[in-house]
């Protein structure tokens, strides 16, 4: 179960994310939120979370590049990408995010608690 020791940042300026942010901050994780890429990233030198959340489509550069930024930390983030499905890039942008070294893709539309569930495998041993 992801648990209060657990801190996850989530990366969404158009609150896509905010049913999966909520079912955390339910189970008691600290949750913070940013809509920049900029300012996801002083979070992330800030609260150092132990996992990111993020939609493919936030300001200041999108989810590829903080993904970018984050594999050049010394400290290893978990990182989950959220792309819409109907998307015409979608197979090109999942394979481009595969290849950067994202721990999950999450088609949108998302089932929130298969979404905590894959969040909960990936954290808990």
């Amino acid at each position: 179960m992801v648990t209060k020791n657990h801190t996850l940042l989530f990366v969404d300026e158009i609150n896509v994310l905010n049913p999966v942010w909520e079912a955390c901050a339910q189970r008691g994780s600290r949750v913070l939120k940013s809509g920049h890429v900029n300012q996801a990233m002083k979070l992330v030198e800030a609260a150092e979370p132990h996992a990111i959340l993020a939609d493919l489509h936030v300001s200041g550069g999108g989810a590829m590049y903080l993904l970018s930024l984050v594999r050049r930390q010394e400290r290893k983030i978990l990182f989950f990408c959220f792309v819409p499905n109907h998307s015409s890039g979608f197979a090109d942008a999942r394979k481009d995010i595969e290849a950067m070294g994202a721990d999950a893709i999450i088609p949108i539309p998302f089932e929130t608690e298969d979404v905590v569930k894959r969040l909960e495998s990936h954290l808990l041993p």
